[in-house]
């Protein structure tokens, strides 16, 4: 059942049409206390006379070379904390989908099916990042997160999902329409770096123009590039599948950020 599609393209508009914060400037000026071309050759200007004997040295060696300036860091132009009220259900999803204690979400799944919850506006970004923290409390399934996500319908966009009894992680691009099924970028792959049972596992997928990082619990796992749905995205979901009878999934510490730099142009 995909839940949620009723009113994903309204909310996407809304979001859409809001103007994204400025970006700080960072400065890029030299740190204080660089060396001077001469700087050498004042500090032997202060030596003994006895010393003078070495005044050859600055010219051979030269000046040393100047302090690197530090790489400027692209600061966030939209953070989203999304919580319960973030997310549209149309009548047929109250049953499967409710709010969390901490204002996460859980979905269950009581067929052998998957569910799609929609959230946000991506704003035609090209430099992103969305991450949970999703745990399976019940049931045999996985979870995952999509993005660039264009049709919830006739397809468009990609999963990056996480099955935590066999602790294994996939992507997949889906262009028709086939949330279940979909082009394997990355084969669900083993991993230490996933939480095993009904632990919570924090995952994050972050886009950087042509390249799209995995990460989960603060490793990154993989980097692929993919630019089928870059540009053509619109939003992305929240995605839960179960295999046998009942399944539940649940989400916290939903988290959006966008950044405006060279690759988000």
């Amino acid at each position: 059942m995909i839940a949620g599609f009723v009113s994903v393209s309204l909310l996407f508009g809304v979001l859409l049409a809001q103007p994204a914060t400025g970006v700080a400037a960072v400065s890029t000026a030299a740190p204080a206390g660089t060396p001077t071309a001469g700087h050498l050759s004042r500090a032997f200007d202060t030596v003994t006379p006895q010393a003078t004997k070495f005044a050859f040295l600055p010219v051979i060696m030269g000046p040393p070379p100047p302090t690197p300036t530090p790489t400027p860091t692209a600061t966030p132009s939209q953070v989203l904390n999304p919580t319960c009220g973030w997310f549209p259900l149309g009548p047929s999803d109250r049953d499967d989908v409710e709010c969390s204690p901490t204002n996460g979400l859980i979905i269950r799944r009581f067929n052998i099916s998957h569910t799609i919850v929609a959230c946000c506006g991506t704003n035609g970004a090209r430099h992103y990042a969305i991450s949970a923290e999703i745990a399976k409390t019940a049931g045999d399934g996985d979870y995952r997160i999509g993005f660039d996500v264009r049709s919830l319908l006739q397809g468009g966009g990609y999963l990056f999902g996480i099955n935590p009894d066999t602790r294994s992680y996939s992507l997949y691009r889906v262009d028709d329409g086939d949330w279940k099924g979909g082009v394997p970028l990355i084969p669900w792959t083993s991993s230490d770096a996933i939480l095993p049972g009904s632990q919570f596992n924090r995952m994050q997928v972050e886009r950087r123009g042509a390249d799209i990082l995995l990460t989960i619990n603060g490793q990154q796992v993989a980097t692929v590039q993919d630019t089928t749905w870059l540009d053509q995205g619109i939003g992305w979901i929240l995605y839960a599948r179960n295999y046998t009878g009942a399944a539940e999934m649940q989400y916290e510490r939903i988290r959006y950020v966008r950044w405006n730099d060279v690759t988000g142009q």
